[in-house]
């Protein structure tokens, strides 16, 4: 009976037995086994340090338009994003008044210089009346010291010598007569000359007013701004539009005023660009504002940029400058496991495979900084990856 009993026992356990013995040893034969992983040691290496800022690109030259005269726009002849050569007319504005003050200047001018013809043959006249006015004095100067010698040994009578100073006394006043119509003459050309000259002087202004209703752009490049609409009024010194030097670009940083004394003119930054591709881009220190700006306390250090064809002005950005060396761990970044939020590597444990999570800083090109997570030593597992999982054993 004692055997009967022991032999239900033992039927009634073995079920429980072998339901709690069964899985973890189908687990352990389920379980997958590598016969060789390849790995890389975990070292510490130097790496150069960067101070990380941010800035915007912005062209070298940047021209702002203005007209120099006032008057009523009448063309707009480019608009924002088009490319213009130095030269080229950008805005006309109203030039009749202009037109008027250079037809005016013209006709004075004429007249003037038909003035200047005719007073030009009365001073002619005028000389020659003086020269013959002159000679007159003379033969009658001459004349009366004849008479005189005469008159002295009163070979004359008091008559004769009295008709013969007439003459001279009127040969004189004519000379001086000829002389003041002479001197007359000459001063009304001088006049004519002087209105010849105002009316030149016009006619320049006028026409120098009428290049200046020809607004024109004295640099190529391309425009980023236009604040005047046809019909509006141009006045001297209110900007019309802006034009840049699509050539030359540099990048803006603002560097902290306790960094600045680590910023040196040709340094080498890199400049990484909010664009699709987020090329870094080699550019140079050309200039360093040696004021702080009192309420961001940083400097302004501008960095000249490559040709580069996706550059352009507004563009955001961040420079890194060198500040050294420090000394990181860094892993091939296709060795990081990404699992949402949480990155991890694996790693070879004691013949195990372990999933191991990682604090990950700075990328280092195609590497990364880990900050913890892995220590000098730990191997890293490189191949093969796509099978890994925690727990695997690794016969080799």
């Amino acid at each position: 009976m004692k055997s009967t009993m022991t032999r239900f026992i033992l039927l009634f356990l073995a079920p429980t037995l072998m339901s709690c013995a069964g899985p973890k040893q189908a687990n352990q034969a389920e379980r997958p086994v590598l016969a060789s992983v390849k790995t890389v040691a975990v070292s510490t290496t130097a790496v150069p340090d960067f101070y990380q800022t941010v800035g915007t690109i912005r062209s070298k030259t940047t021209t702002v338009i203005s007209a120099r005269t006032t008057g009523r726009v009448t063309g707009i002849l480019v608009s924002e994003g088009d490319h213009v050569r130095a030269g080229q007319t950008l805005v006309e504005i109203d030039s009749r008044d202009a037109a008027v003050q250079i037809r005016r200047a013209e006709t004075g001018e004429s007249e003037a210089r038909e003035a200047l013809a005719v007073l030009d043959q009365e001073v002619t006249a005028a000389e020659f009346g003086r020269a013959a006015a002159e000679s007159n004095r003379k033969l009658a100067a001459s004349t009366l010291e004849r008479y005189r010698t005469l008159h002295d040994r009163r070979s004359v009578s008091e008559q004769e010598f009295d008709e013969v100073q007439a003459k001279l006394s009127a040969a004189t006043a004519e000379t001086e007569r000829a002389n003041a119509m002479l001197e007359s003459a000459k001063a009304r050309r001088k006049q004519t000359l002087a209105r010849i000259d105002q009316a030149t002087v016009e006619k320049s202004g006028a026409d120098l007013t009428m290049d200046y209703n020809h607004v024109v752009s004295p640099v190529s490049g391309i425009v980023t701004s236009r604040t005047i609409e046809a019909g509006m009024i141009a006045s001297p010194g209110v900007p019309l539009m802006i034009v840049e030097d699509d050539t030359a670009y540099r990048f803006e940083a603002q560097v902290t005023e306790s960094l600045i004394g680590i910023v040196r003119m040709g340094d080498a930054v890199r400049i990484e660009l909010e664009t699709p591709t987020r090329d870094g881009i080699q550019g140079r220190v050309s200039e360093i504002v040696p004021s702080a700006d009192p309420l961001t306390r940083s400097n302004t250090v501008k960095i000249d940029m490559p040709k580069v064809a996706s550059i352009r002005t507004g563009l955001f950005g961040r420079a890194y400058f060198a500040t050294g060396e420090r000394s990181v761990i860094a892993i091939p970044a296709e060795l990081v496991v990404q699992h949402g939020q949480l990155t991890s590597v694996y790693v070879l444990d004691n013949k195990f495979v372990r999933q191991r999570l990682i604090k990950l800083g700075k990328t280092l090109g195609d590497r990364i900084e880990v900050f913890s997570g892995l220590q000098d030593g730990d191997l890293l597992i490189v191949e093969p990856r796509k099978t890994l999982a925690d727990g695997m054993e690794v016969r080799q």
